[in-house]
């Protein structure tokens, strides 16, 4: 409890203790996520031992490992911010089927955000991310379809996208929908649906 208490006041060598305590279960119940949550907020005070175990527990593969280190070097919490380590970190995650690092890694793809802009890779791992229910890349992985960005166009696959993410509530989506039904894009010409497809996006 004395080092839950000083590490909630923000002592790093107390957090990385409390850390180690709940990996290793030492007067306390093993918990890996309250271990992890310790060494990410020790690590982001510049404790060198929360982020050499945090590395420690990336390379043995534990997925929110490699998503704290990603989000300690992108934003350059406690340590020298490098987009390129972080952009290595989200792909493991991203790789282990993390929807949101996915969804992550599509945009570092598509922005050249510590990579190579790669359209195709980021509608790749655009795709992942949107057939888990995210629905910012269900968005946007029916606009590349539909525009032909990293890909070929393909009006049906970007009417489904769409579709997905407007049963979602996603308000662009709606409105690009609402136009293909106006014009009979990708799907029968539908006045009724496009008028109700507006009417949500508004």
């Amino acid at each position: 409890e004395l080092y839950e208490q000083a590490a909630f006041n923000g002592n790093d060598h107390a957090q990385f203790k409390a850390g180690r305590m709940y990996e290793n279960g030492t007067g306390t119940d093993a918990d890996i996520n309250k271990a992890l949550k310790y060494y990410r907020e020790s690590a982001g005070n510049g404790n060198e031992d929360a982020l050499k175990r945090l590395c420690e527990l990336s390379d043995s593969g534990n997925v929110s490992a490699h998503e704290i280190l990603g989000s300690l070097y992108e934003h350059g919490a406690g340590i020298e911010n490098d987009l390129e380590k972080a952009f290595g970190c989200y792909k493991k995650a991203a790789d282990s089927e993390r929807t949101a690092m996915q969804y992550k890694v599509a945009q570092m793809y598509d922005n050249g955000i510590g990579t190579e802009i790669d359209k195709a890779k980021a509608l790749e791992y655009y795709i992942k991310a949107a057939d888990s229910g995210n629905t910012s890349a269900q968005y946007r992985t029916g606009y590349m379809f539909e525009h032909g960005i990293g890909t070929d166009i393909n009006i049906g696959k970007a009417f489904e996208y769409y579709q997905n993410a407007s049963d979602s509530g996603f308000p662009d989506a709606m409105y690009n929908l609402a136009q293909m039904y106006e014009r009979g894009i990708g799907t029968d010409a539908d006045i009724d649906k496009s008028l109700e497809k507006r009417k949500y996006a508004s």
